[in-house]
């Protein structure tokens, strides 16, 4: 498995939650080795949930915002 962000390889780890509200304490997950990235299931989840789309790009807000003048 390679990491979505810098492409390095993702080795499965144990992780500790002390503060989990559902009181489980470890999960498994991924860790890239190169980056620091940690997926697991919650993370993987989140990204796959649709969002409600802005009114404008970010390009837009961002290039309208550089564009203004002082």
């Amino acid at each position: 498995m390679h990491c979505e962000r810098c492409r390095g390889l993702m080795v499965a780890d144990r992780f500790t939650d002390l503060l989990d509200e559902t009181g489980q304490i470890t999960f498994g997950g991924w860790r890239c080795i190169s980056c620091g990235e940690i997926v697991d299931p919650v993370i993987v989840t989140n990204r796959m949930r649709t969002h409600e789309p802005s009114s404008k790009p970010q390009h837009a807000r961002l290039l309208t915002w550089v564009g203004q003048s002082a």
